[in-house]
């Protein structure tokens, strides 16, 4: 057996473009121990088994030279477990990044599930989430998060999984304070906000005369645009509110709302990509910057509107009618929806304070107390 475990390991080594320094280093042993399981003078102990099989994609049955499993499937399926679960609310943001980081154990160099164990720690550590960890479980996940997106840039050969690291990367060390790092990460990535391999697939296809394949990328390429589109004039009017520059921050994000309402105007309430609670709230602060009251409660009274619309597709899977994304299915998967509970962490801002005494506010604060639990 140790024969062949020994010759295994040199194939799949070779087949992988791997050095022995390099496979070494994926496993945390030196490269003479891997030396001497390819020359058959020594074997891997037993709990090298899992990293090597985690590291060739292969399963153990594989290695000892049976036909085996293929890992990426069952890497998926853990994946597409965990995201059901999640849906289901039959887990919590913190509890699937556990399970995650469980089944990590048993394919600590599998890209797709390191990465996805990166993006739910990353999301504990810069969501409302961190306020309920404490400082040492906060240090540990930050720790687990960095010792990953290095894993992937070092040895990823995916250039998407290693950009989209990088743009998560960037995110988290700004949230933790590392702003000359995180500039550092900016200034490596490339200058595009699209994935420019699904961009040039959709021109091809059109080449190719392969109008399904065009039509269905077409629809995944315009989501993607359109959920960068409104990131980027969230910080646009952002940028001009802070420079005082009211109006202007008042101009695009109603500009950007009615973009929003033409391009789903054939639906029956706007599906969940979207900014609209957080833009109405940030038209309320423009108005109220320009000691419009009233203004400022008819946008909160629109966000309120809008929330309330929203419980019509909770947990739902949205079939949009829109020839522009007709075939990109949206579900509604926030862990939970409690309008009640949303509107009056909104309205109870600080920044309203000057509604406080204002008839209209006090009575679309009494509305929202009469929602149900």
């Amino acid at each position: 057996m140790s024969q062949s475990i020994g010759k295994n390991i040199r194939k799949l080594r070779k087949e992988r473009n791997l050095t022995q320094e390099e496979l070494a280093e994926l496993l945390g042993v030196t490269s003479q121990a891997v030396s001497k399981w390819e020359n058959e003078t020594g074997m891997p102990d037993i709990s090298q088994l899992a990293p090597l099989v985690s590291v060739f994609g292969v399963s153990a049955d594989t290695l000892l030279g049976i036909e085996g499993r293929n890992e990426e499937a069952e890497v998926q399926t853990i994946i597409d477990d965990l995201h059901g679960k999640k849906k289901r609310l039959e887990i919590d943001d913190y509890e699937n990044y556990k399970q995650a980081m469980e089944a990590l154990v048993w394919y600590p160099n599998n890209f797709q599930l390191l990465y996805y164990c990166f993006v739910k720690g990353s999301y504990l550590l810069v969501s409302s989430w961190r306020t309920k960890l404490s400082e040492e479980e906060q240090e540990r996940i930050y720790r687990e998060c960095i010792r990953q997106s290095e894993v992937i840039f070092a040895h990823c050969r995916n250039i998407g999984t290693v950009i989209n690291t990088k743009r998560e990367l960037i995110g988290l060390l700004t949230v933790k304070g590392e702003r000359e790092k995180a500039l550092q990460l900016l200034r490596e990535l490339p200058n595009s906000v699209t994935d420019v391999s699904d961009m040039m697939m959709a021109r091809y296809s059109i080449g190719t005369k392969n109008w399904s394949e065009a039509v269905e990328l077409g629809h995944k390429n315009i989501f993607e645009l359109l959920r960068e589109l409104q990131h980027q004039s969230k910080l646009l009017a952002s940028a001009y509110m802070r420079s005082g520059q009211y109006d202007k921050a008042e101009t695009v994000c109603l500009t950007l709302l009615d973009m929003m309402k033409a391009i789903y105007r054939e639906e029956t309430y706007t599906p969940p990509l979207h900014i609209e609670q957080p833009l109405y709230r940030f038209l309320a602060i423009c108005a109220l910057r320009r000691e419009d009251e009233y203004g400022a409660v008819e946008y909160l009274e629109a966000m309120c509107q809008y929330t309330l619309s929203q419980a019509e597709g909770f947990q739902k899977i949205k079939h949009l009618k829109t020839p522009m994304l007709e075939s990109y299915e949206m579900d509604f998967n926030y862990p939970y929806y409690e309008p009640k509970k949303t509107l009056l962490a909104q309205l109870e801002r600080s920044c309203f304070q000057p509604l406080r005494n204002h008839p209209s506010f006090l009575k679309l604060l009494e509305k929202v107390h009469e929602l149900p639990e």
